[in-house]
C-alpha cells in the first residue's frame, strides 16, 4: 500500500476546512469516503549547524517507532542521532485505504459458447503494463492533490 507524509499543519488546515475528520489514528477523507491509517512520524528537513548527514536521513520520513529503534532522541521539531542534530517536521505517515467499490449488478451468466478462452491480441501501441503499486501511488497523489485544491 502506498504511504504519504502528512504534516500537522496540513491536517489542521484540512480539518478547519471540513475536508477531513480525525478519530484516534484514522483520518477520514470526507468527500472521497476513504480512510487513512496514521502513524506518528517526522520528515527530516535540515542538519543543524550545516553539518554532514552521516545517517543519510535528509528528506526521509521515519515513524516514532523507527526513531526509537535507531536510538534517536526526538523532541518537538528536533531529532538527535549520535552527534548529529536534525530539524524535522512533525506529522504522520498515512496508509490510504483502497477505494470502496460500488456494488455492480452482476452480468448475466455467459453460455459456454460465449466464453473467450484466449486473451485478446495486444498491439505495440498499447502502453506497458503498470504495477499495482504504481497505480496506487498515482491514485494517492491525485487524491491528496484534489483534497488540497478543493
Amino acid at each position: 500500500m502506498a504511504a504519504v507524509f502528512l504534516s500537522n499543519a496540513m491536517l489542521t488546515q484540512w480539518s478547519d476546512e471540513g475536508k477531513v475528520r480525525l478519530e484516534d489514528t484514522t483520518l477520514f477523507l470526507l468527500q472521497e469516503k476513504r480512510t487513512v491509517t496514521l502513524k506518528a512520524a517526522v520528515r527530516f528537513t535540515k542538519v543543524i549547524d550545516d553539518a554532514k548527514d552521516p545517517n543519510a536521513l535528509l528528506g526521509k520520513v521515519k515513524t516514532t517507532e523507527q526513531l526509537t529503534e535507531l536510538g534517536a532522541e526526538h523532541y518537538l521539531d528536533s531529532v538527535i542521532l549520535g552527534d548529529v542534530g536534525y530539524t524535522v517536521v512533525e506529522g504522520f505517515l498515512g496508509d490510504l485505504s483502497p477505494p470502496k467499490k460500488a456494488r455492480a449488478a452482476r452480468p448475466p451468466a455467459a453460455t459456454p459458447a460465449a466464453v473467450e478462452l484466449t486473451p485478446p491480441p495486444t498491439t505495440n501501441a498499447e502502453a506497458p503494463a503498470r504495477s499495482p503499486l504504481e497505480d496506487e501511488a498515482e491514485e494517492l497523489s491525485r487524491l491528496f492533490l484534489n483534497t488540497v485544491k478543493g
